[in-house]
């Protein structure tokens, strides 16, 4: 690989890293937003895909 094409390289695979950290980050705000609204969280966890577990605060 010559120079430019490791550049390209690097450069989108930072891209695609910081896409993903955003789209993970969004879906949080999302999940909380939606336990801020009293929303069930078994529907949380279905429309996200995450496992949320109980607090024992």
């Amino acid at each position: 690989m010559d120079n430019k094409a490791v550049e390209d390289f690097m450069i989108e695979s930072a891209e695609a890293r910081g896409k993903a950290e955003g789209e993970y980050t969004k879906s949080i705000e999302v999940a909380k937003n939606m336990l801020s609204a009293d929303s069930d969280p078994d529907f949380i966890s279905k429309v996200t895909g995450y496992l949320l577990l109980k607090s024992t605060n």
